[in-house]
């Protein structure tokens, strides 16, 4: 994967578009809806475990990266690249947030729950994390997860196995 590939990938993804569908890979683990975080709604055990267990991933650009824990910036730095990259990461960004205006908000919310904001901002930092790993010849976990958003879904959570929880 390479930053015009990502351009690409951000222009066709249908964000949010099969929230729940079963084609997710098995390496992931599945929830097929928002119950286990509703108030007022009956709860599958093993999904509401799945919530329980799962540490979200971030949502805001200002969040510490989970898998790489800042070391892309660091190695950005250390290479003298770090305002080209960052320069990148946030056109990649930029348009993100544009395509993102047509995601579907119904499917994030359920009861008093709205999980849009959330939802669009996890997409917004993977995409911008993905833009390190590539201008870093290194793609990695978060090139991953924009495959995951490409086919519709939403890669909301880590399990304390490593393992992506994916709705």
């Amino acid at each position: 994967m390479d930053l015009e590939e990502i351009s690409s990938l951000i222009a066709t993804t249908k964000w949010f578009s099969r929230l729940g569908d079963v084609d997710v890979d098995p390496s992931f683990v599945r929830i097929p809806n928002l119950k286990p975080w509703a108030t007022d709604e009956t709860q599958d055990a093993v999904f509401e475990k799945i919530a329980d267990e799962m540490e979200w991933l971030p949502s805001s650009r200002e969040e510490v990266d989970p898998v790489h824990k800042g070391a892309l910036q660091k190695r950005a730095e250390a290479v003298g690249k770090r305002q080209e990259i960052s320069a990148q990461a946030l056109e990649a960004y930029k348009k993100t947030l544009a395509a993102l205006r047509t995601s579907p908000e119904a499917a994030l919310r359920i009861g008093p729950h709205d999980f849009t904001g959330a939802a669009r901002g996890a997409a917004l930092y993977a995409v911008y994390q993905a833009a390190y790993e590539v201008a870093l010849e290194q793609p990695d976990f978060w090139c991953r997860i924009l495959k995951v958003y490409q086919s519709g879904h939403w890669p909301c959570g880590l399990l304390p196995d490593g393992r992506i929880v994916v709705l």
